[in-house]
């Protein structure tokens, strides 16, 4: 009926979850649920970032094209 203290214990991962939180002083679940937070903000920051330098990416690339053209048809006359 009782396992032996050398087997594993294996837990699903809302059942890990749920013995965690029940370990744990409530202080403690409330700084683990705002490292959460700041980890979602900063994965949005990322994104927004990431976009953002996308778009600049291709307004360069753009300009530096179209000066490209400039020259060359400077250069031919």
């Amino acid at each position: 009926m009782f396992r032996k203290a050398s087997e594993p214990v294996i837990l699903s991962a809302a059942g890990a979850k749920d013995l965690l939180f029940q370990i744990l002083p409530s202080r403690t679940c409330r700084a683990l649920a705002q490292i959460a937070r700041v980890d979602q903000r900063l994965a949005e920051f990322e994104t927004r970032l990431t976009k953002r330098l996308l778009n600049f990416w291709i307004a360069q690339a753009a300009t530096t094209v179209a000066l490209v053209f400039v020259v060359v048809k400077l250069v031919r006359g």
